[in-house]
């Protein structure tokens, strides 16, 4: 259940609508997230696709805490 947990919350996305996404059927996706199967390599690629386009995304957005204390440092 980690790896469901994981990839739920990195994403955000439910169990039914990932499995339409990676074209695979909901009990195979169930039994992925479960260790019991793999996927198809056409849904792991895309999965990969989706992890990482989001794992850039957190890296080009800078932490707005982060942002705000290198401001405070210019202005001083």
């Amino acid at each position: 259940m980690e790896k469901e947990e994981n990839i739920e919350a990195l994403l955000g996305i439910p169990q039914e609508e990932m499995a339409l996404l990676l074209q695979v059927n909901l009990v195979h996706w169930e039994l992925f997230l479960t260790g019991r199967s793999s996927l198809p390599t056409v849904a792991l690629l895309k999965l990969t696709e989706m992890l990482t386009v989001l794992k850039e995304s957190e890296i080009e957005e800078p932490d707005a805490a982060v942002v705000k204390e290198e401001q405070v440092r210019i202005n001083k």
